[in-house]
């Protein structure tokens, strides 16, 4: 991710910007890897498919206003 055309973070900041940017794709792992295990684990519990359906939902961006 750059942050635009012509021109560059200064270097305290694009570090910064570096470990925001690792956090965030590894957040997106482990929400991932959530979804995947509770998804083997579903069975015919109805409490598991809801925690299943919750955490999918959870990839959806919050509406702004």
């Amino acid at each position: 991710m750059t942050p635009g055309h012509g021109w560059e973070l200064p270097p305290d900041k694009a570090r910064i910007m570096r470990q925001a940017v690792r956090l965030e794709w590894l957040t997106v792992a482990y929400l991932i890897s959530a979804v995947f295990f509770i998804c083997l684990t579903l069975g015919s519990s109805q409490a598991m498919k809801t925690a299943w359906f919750e955490d999918i939902l959870s990839f959806i961006p919050a509406a702004r206003s």
